[in-house]
């Protein structure tokens, strides 16, 4: 079996510009309707958000490397056993 890239560039890419499309658009619309502060801090909340799910994995990947270290069998590996 083929192992596969840490990231396919196709899909990289036609996320960035989508992104670069999107994101413009979504924002300008909602400045032409709601007004500067509102989308202001719609966007703000949006990225404290990010930021939350940011530290939940993190915290998340320390934990399972831990546990990996010490030879947990219930670690959350591709090479565990799925019946004991």
């Amino acid at each position: 079996m083929q192992k596969l890239a840490p990231f396919d560039p196709g899909l990289w890419t036609t996320s960035f510009y989508l992104g670069n499309f999107v994101g413009p658009t979504v924002a300008g619309t909602l400045v032409q309707s709601m007004g500067f502060r509102v989308t202001t801090t719609v966007f703000c909340a949006l990225y404290l958000v990010m930021a939350a799910g940011d530290v939940v994995d993190i915290i998340y990947k320390i934990t399972n490397e831990k546990k990996r270290k010490r030879g947990d069998r219930n670690a959350n590996d591709e090479t565990a056993r799925l019946l004991d």
